[in-house]
């Protein structure tokens, strides 16, 4: 276009425009692009490309990804306004909808060359606030990066917290965790437009809301923290002192397990000699049980398999909350039923520990967890099975010269000299020591189908010695009673 027409230009549009008659432009080079060029609108119906109308600040945010549109900033104002009113409908131009927004948001980062920084971000949102056209847009925007954190852009949909609501001492393991904060830079201060439109569309989360807290985090990002052991105890505090917020799912108490707050119990894993390891903090695997055990006299815990136990002096609460079945706070007795039921998959050591403290504190100690020690099996006998101590004959008793050494009613002579359980299930008498109808009766019934001669010479010195009175029992009135002929009837 020769220098001379484009000095005309502005009278020739102002003469065709002056009965607001857009169709006479149609055809004419003479709207204006910021780079200098003119093109021509034309009949609507007659093409296939449509113009956009940009106001000046949106063709700033969105010129890059529509090179046909229209900057309403760089033309005649009259024009413009024409444009504006009665543009859709006559040539082909159509305002900025909705829909148009959203296919500029989609190719932005292709047309940029690389993704979208903070600075146009607090400008999109700081333009959105006044659009009129906001609330139809704002809900299509949900996966779209476009919402600003201190590690980048996240969806919009994603939660949001902001650093200056949050103590300092605690920002720093938040920060460490990712939780999506607010950009601190002069783009999103508190004064800033941007804020305020962000405030517009929604809320901020609350640091104190445990439940919002976790769910805004990443399960991957919370397994790989590490943070030290004051940032550790910071954010404990902060998580325990608000429990009350805290409603549990499945993906929270992932969450909540995978952070390394729980200390484990000085005893566990037992380490013998009531010997104590220095107290460490862990994470909790998924399926473990996990229970806290407050100990008075136990100098042990046992080893339970895919169980964690932790020291009596974490929160009540935050167990209760990693575990739905839980067992709570443990004290002695129940530790002690626990490791009796566990008994037979303890070390050697846990073992006689079990039985020693049993002796030990007897008196501190239940009457039916100190039977059900008894009718537990943790005796190895001759033929290397066990047997519980009820059912074991006292090898220091007169009653063991009844049975053969390597009998399954008395204790292998391996096992006892490798332990002083023995010793200390005397102390508690639940071995057999005297003589019973039941062992009688079985004796009797061994002599009469062996013909053992000597268990038969034993057994009536045993009768003897101990002045046992003979009950009516079947077995009296059969062949046992050793004679010079034999073994005869009483």
């Amino acid at each position: 276009m020769s220098d001379t027409f484009q000095d005309k230009l502005p009278v020739i549009v102002k003469y065709l425009l002056s009965t607001d008659t857009l169709a006479y432009i149609a055809e004419l080079p003479i709207v204006p692009t910021p780079n200098g060029t003119h093109f021509a609108l034309t009949h609507r119906l007659s093409s296939s490309t449509i113009h956009v109308l940009l106001e000046t600040h949106e063709y700033d945010l969105f010129h890059t990804s529509d090179a046909n549109a229209i900057s309403l900033g760089h033309i005649d104002a009259h024009l413009a306004s024409l444009l504006r009113k009665s543009g859709p409908h006559t040539l082909n131009v159509e305002s900025l909808t909705p829909s148009c927004v959203l296919a500029y948001l989609r190719i932005l980062p292709l047309a940029h060359g690389a993704p979208v920084d903070a600075t146009w971000v607090s400008a999109f949102w700081a333009w959105l606030r006044h659009w009129s056209l906001r609330r139809d847009l704002y809900p299509s925007l949900a996966d779209l990066p476009l919402l600003p954190t201190q590690t980048g852009l996240a969806a919009v949909c994603a939660p949001i917290f902001e650093a200056t609501q949050i103590h300092p001492r605690l920002l720093a393991p938040l920060k460490a965790l990712h939780l999506p904060l607010l950009p601190e830079s002069p783009a999103f201060d508190r004064t800033s437009a941007a804020r305020a439109a962000l405030r517009t569309f929604r809320n901020f989360g609350d640091v104190n809301n445990i439940d919002a807290v976790l769910d805004a985090l990443k399960l991957d990002v919370v397994q790989a923290f590490e943070g030290d052991n004051e940032a550790v105890e910071q954010l404990l505090r902060h998580v325990t002192g608000h429990m009350f917020s805290l409603h549990m799912n499945e993906d929270r108490r992932r969450k909540l397990r995978a952070l390394p707050f729980y200390l484990v119990h000085p005893l566990a894993p037992y380490q013998g000699q009531g010997q104590r390891q220095r107290q460490r903090r862990i994470r909790i695997p998924d399926g473990y049980t996990v229970f806290k055990a407050c100990l008075t006299y136990l100098p042990f815990l046992p080893v339970l398999v895919d169980t964690v136990i932790l020291d009596s002096s974490q929160s009540t609460s935050l167990v209760e909350a990693l575990e739905p079945n839980t067992r709570g706070t443990l004290f002695d007795p129940e530790v002690l039923a626990l490791s009796l039921t566990h008994f037979a998959s303890q070390p050697n050591t846990i073992q006689q520990a079990i039985v020693k403290c049993m002796a030990v504190n007897s008196k501190s100690i239940p009457g039916k967890l100190i039977e059900e020690l008894g009718n537990t099996p943790i005796i190895v006998v001759g033929d290397g099975s066990r047997r519980s101590p009820h059912e074991i004959i006292d090898p220091k008793s007169p009653l063991a010269a009844l049975y053969e050494a390597r009998s399954c009613s008395l204790p292998h002579s391996d096992f006892e000299k490798a332990t002083t359980i023995l010793s200390d299930l005397r102390f508690l008498d639940l071995m057999q020591s005297e003589l019973s109808p039941d062992t009688l009766a079985e004796r009797i019934r061994h002599i009469t189908c062996t013909q053992d001669h000597k268990c038969a010479q034993v057994l009536v010195r045993v009768i003897y010695e101990t002045s046992y009175k003979l009950l009516p029992i079947d077995e009296i009135h059969t062949k046992w009673l050793p004679t010079p002929k034999g073994l005869l009837n009483p």
